[in-house]
């Protein structure tokens, strides 16, 4: 993408600042003198010409990079899509990099066979392990996006549209994967159709996989029932 549209881009997203700090009356001076002095910055872009105007935009793009980079440490109920912090704060503790990650990644373990055994038992319940934990994955996933979506407003679209091609945005690129948020400017119909299809084949994983924990479920529950059931008995 050409410079000037990343400024053009970038203007877009300083006034989705200057209506998030807010322009009205409030006790947070420095939310409103922030939000002034940008709609300020922006408006005296708007209106030079020539060699004034380029100098401008390019003191009121740092500026907008600036707010940009320091998001997150804005006033509180000033800060962009700040209904996702929770969000990416749960994502960051489920973390497998992390020390203690509350899951491990998936990692393929294969264990040699007994030449007696034609069904290794070790290996089943590595197997069982494994569907679990994808199992879990899939629990994980789709509650996050009804998360998501319930953070999501109306400025929420245009946040992520405007902040595509600059840098430092791996939180909104996160809310974006979150959210299935595509670029508009793709083939909305191919776009479209190529997302039912792949939508029909995950929803279809999805049930097979929750059908088969579903029988490990009903199973485990009557093994830890007969296991109760023989303390009672002794």
């Amino acid at each position: 993408m050409e410079h000037s549209e990343i400024q053009k881009e970038a203007t877009r997203l300083g006034k989705l600042f200057i209506k998030e700090l807010g322009l009205e009356q409030t006790s947070d001076t420095i939310s409103r003198w922030m939000a002034f002095y940008l709609a300020e910055k922006i408006s005296l872009c708007e209106k030079l010409q020539g060699l004034e105007k380029a100098k401008a935009e390019k003191e009121c793009f740092e500026i907008i990079l600036n707010l940009w980079k320091r998001r997150w440490t804005l006033p509180s109920n000033k800060r962009p899509l700040e209904e996702f912090a929770p969000i990416l704060n749960f994502l960051q503790a489920l973390n497998p990099e992390k020390e203690n990650p509350h899951y491990y990644p998936q990692i393929p373990i294969k264990i040699k066979k007994s030449k007696k055994d034609t069904k290794d038992p070790v290996q089943t319940w590595l197997n069982v392990a494994a569907n679990i934990d994808r199992t879990c994955r899939i629990f994980l996933y789709d509650v996050f996006q009804f998360a998501a979506e319930c953070a999501s407003d109306k400025d929420t679209k245009q946040w992520l549209k405007s902040s595509l091609h600059l840098p430092n945005r791996q939180d909104f690129e996160t809310i974006r994967i979150v959210l299935k948020y595509q670029d508009e400017e793709e083939d909305e119909e191919k776009q479209n159709e190529e997302l039912r299809k792949h939508n029909e084949e995950n929803i279809k994983k999805k049930i097979d996989t929750l059908e088969q924990f579903a029988k490990f479920n009903l199973f485990l529950l009557e093994k830890y029932k007969v296991e109760l059931s023989s303390f009672s008995e002794k």
